[in-house]
């Protein structure tokens, strides 16, 4: 090879324009030690991980290295500069430290050991360059990022880096930690001598993302996690979303009494120990299986005060009188072999990912191998065939990311038993931050039943282990089941929908879940309905049906009026062959730039 590739501690002995290697960087820490994950493009010397996204290029024999090049965990957009650390501009102003130590009770020596920064930076917001105040974000003591915040609030944030915790490197190798909504609060912990404080580096939001890559080398030596967030309403969300991801048997949850919602404005109103005794003073959450109505006091008043509330859009308008979902349920899907049960299901999960950022993992082994699921479900997203000159090589890349992150397959290696498959969820839960559970279907499981159970009993006992991980993960689970063997109608030749009740092994398939519906699909037009068979909770939908076309190029599925079938299929006019990923990025990008 032309490159030098061992100053990146990359081996190998093979050749060729495009190589494969183990990833020095996450190598150590995969299960399976004999995956190369290191794409190597030997024309270029560039090099990328599709494990962890560790990327970079070699340098030829003889090529200086650029100044302050260095390698990073992260994928690096084309258009990002890594910010570049000016310890001059921590000489803060006399008018900046005055804000901080006056206005915010922040003492000069934790402004001087968080680096505070003080420049000049185009906000968009007012179109010119302001004095801002900037917050450094380190990780391993290199600076990643910069949030900048000018006099007025506006925010701005290196363009292209990635989002990580402020003051990450503080809380790595601590029993403890607070995490805060914002840098002041932190810098309110660290004026009361808590330095291993970090701050979400986003505000209150349920998207966990700069989280992931942390879960495991920052947090899963806890002890105790203080969630010291706002109290208000976007705080209790990301609260409840933290607690749902860490657990809520090792967490605290700080309030600061009626009249202040952060740590800062209790500190600026009583001070360094009144802000120590809120957090010697926070309570532990409440016993697992224990509840009162103190417990759930925010929730009881909202319901009191709105009512019941439907659950999340699916997505079609046809669908949602009849069937919206939330989390904490069980759902069963049922339908005839080849009646599109698994197809819908997909369509189900790209909808819930697209539309509410729910993560999804799956236990399916009738789509082995997983490549060829992840392309029907590449299908769904970039409304073209999976393959070379039809879809681009850019769309081939943005639903690979895309896919990376939010959909994720379980194939544990103990066996297809429902324990294991549970252990790994769980596990997803913690790490990726999941919010649905999809099993398809029942009858690849290992069943083990106890001595002299009835199969019954056994599919009682199974049901309840899936509605307790949803309840207590907070994630919504999906049962695919098969029915029992149905026959034809002599006279129409059809066969006659199934339900619940018979699904073949027992009728608590109907008596336990939350939800369940039938896929029924006439493979002479492509016609197929859903039949939904049992909302629990009237606020969640009804029983009813809704009718789709099915696109056989995409695999989606498009609401149509019953009346508007025909025995010839549908008109090609009627689908949607867009790239919902390149139409969702449209819109991101308005909203990010207006």
């Amino acid at each position: 090879m032309d490159f030098n590739y061992e100053g990146y501690r990359i081996v190998t002995a093979k050749e060729g324009k495009k190589v494969k290697a183990h990833c020095p960087v996450c190598a150590d820490r995969r299960k399976d030690k004999r995956d190369k994950s290191l794409f190597i493009d030997t024309t270029t010397g560039a090099f990328r991980c599709f494990y962890c996204n560790w990327a970079g290029r070699a340098l030829k024999p003889g090529e200086q290295k650029p100044d302050r090049e260095k390698r990073c965990n992260a994928e690096v957009p084309a258009h990002f500069r890594r910010p570049v650390f000016d310890s001059n501009k921590t000489m803060l102003s006399d008018e900046l430290v005055r804000y901080f130590v006056e206005q915010r009770c922040i003492p000069q020596e934790v402004l001087q050991k968080m680096l505070i920064s003080e420049e000049m930076h185009f906000m968009s917001a007012v179109g010119k360059q302001v004095r801002c105040m900037g917050f450094n974000y380190f990780v391993d003591d290199e600076l990643v990022n910069t949030k900048y915040r000018d006099a007025e609030k506006h925010f701005a944030l290196v363009a292209g880096a990635k989002l990580t915790p402020w003051n990450i490197d503080g809380i790595k190798d601590t029993k403890e930690c607070i995490l805060t909504e914002g840098e002041p609060d932190a810098m309110s912990f660290m004026a009361a001598g808590h330095y291993d404080v970090i701050s979400v580096p986003n505000g209150a939001n349920d998207n966990l993302e700069w989280l992931n890559p942390f879960v495991e080398s920052h947090f899963e030596n806890k002890e105790i996690i203080y969630i010291a967030v706002d109290t208000d309403e976007k705080g209790k969300m990301l609260c409840k979303e933290l607690l749902r991801r860490f657990g809520k048997e090792r967490c605290r949850v700080v309030t600061y009494g009626k009249d202040c919602k952060d740590a800062n404005e209790h500190l600026q109103k009583y001070g360094v120990e009144s802000l120590q005794v809120c957090l010697q003073q926070a309570p532990e959450c409440p016993l697992e299986g224990v509840v009162t109505a103190e417990d759930v006091k925010d929730e009881l008043y909202e319901l009191f005060e709105n009512g019941l509330q439907p659950g999340l859009s699916i997505g079609y308008d046809n669908l949602d009188p009849y069937l919206t979902l939330e989390t904490g349920r069980l759902c069963v899907v049922t339908g005839i072999p080849g009646s599109g049960k698994s197809e819908f299901m997909d369509q189900i999960v790209i909808n819930m990912i697209l539309k509410h950022g729910w993560k999804t993992a799956y236990f399916s082994p009738e789509n082995l191998p997983v490549q060829r699921h992840y392309a029907k479900l590449a299908e769904k997203l970039t409304g073209k065939i999976f393959k070379k000159g039809i879809t681009s090589m850019d769309e081939y890349s943005e639903v690979c990311d895309f896919l990376k992150e939010n959909v994720f397959s379980i194939g544990p290696k103990e066996g297809y038993r429902v324990d294991n498959i549970i252990s790994k969820a769980r596990e997803l839960v913690r790490r990726n931050g999941i919010k649905m559970l999809v099993i398809d279907p029942y009858n690849r499981l290992e069943h083990q039943f106890k001595n002299g159970e009835k199969e019954t009993t056994y599919i009682s006992r199974f049901l309840d282990k899936l509605t307790n991980f949803a309840i207590s993960t907070d994630t919504l689970v999906v049962l695919v089941a098969h029915p029992r063997k149905i026959e034809k109608d002599p006279v129409t030749k059809k066969f006659a929908v199934p339900d619940l009740y018979t699904i073949n092994g027992s009728a608590n398939f109907f008596n336990k879940t939350d939800f369940g519906f039938a896929v029924v699909r006439d493979n002479d037009t492509n016609q197929c309905t859903i039949h939904v068979q049992k909302v629990k909770f009237r606020n969640l939908g009804k029983c009813g049906e809704a009718t789709f076309a099915f696109n056989l190029t995409n695999g989606r599925y498009v609401p149509i009026e019953p009346s508007k079938s025909s025995k010839r299929g549908f008109s090609p006019a009627l689908f949607d062959n867009s790239n919902w990923l390149t139409e969702r990025k449209k819109k991101m990008d308005f909203f990010f730039y207006s």
